[in-house]
């Protein structure tokens, strides 16, 4: 069992996600883990460019990239950097709980309280 004292940010798992490589990132309430097997690898905050610490959903798109639905929108992570979609007040129309990439490339993101969004770059 891996937990805050393993390296972890936060001991409220949310969402776990294994990319293509075979590592396990868990979305919590302090951030994004990236664990690849053996420890804890990288830990991934607002500070590295999340929309938000507080991460509900993750996936990995058909190109390799992480997705990240958060409190305040979703961030998008190539391997070396962030780029957010994000709006400045945290509410749960703001909070992107569900991802989904569909068979065009199109990225769908579910808001608590605000539909569905369609995202195609």
């Amino acid at each position: 069992m891996l937990t805050e004292s393993d390296g972890l940010p936060h001991n409220g798992i949310l969402d776990i996600m294994q990319d293509s490589d075979g590592d396990y990132w868990s979305c919590t309430f302090r951030g994004v883990a990236r664990y690849d097997g053996k420890h804890v690898a990288a830990i991934y905050t607002e500070t590295d460019g999340l929309a938000n610490n507080r991460t509900w959903s993750a996936i990995q798109d058909r190109e390799g990239q992480y997705w990240f639905g958060s409190l305040s929108g979703v961030s998008c992570y190539d391997g070396k950097t962030f780029a957010s979609f994000k709006r400045e007040d945290t509410s749960k129309e703001s909070s992107v709980l569900a991802i989904t990439q569909d068979k065009n490339g199109d990225m769908w993101f579910g808001p608590w309280g605000g539909g569905v969004t369609r995202y195609d770059g």
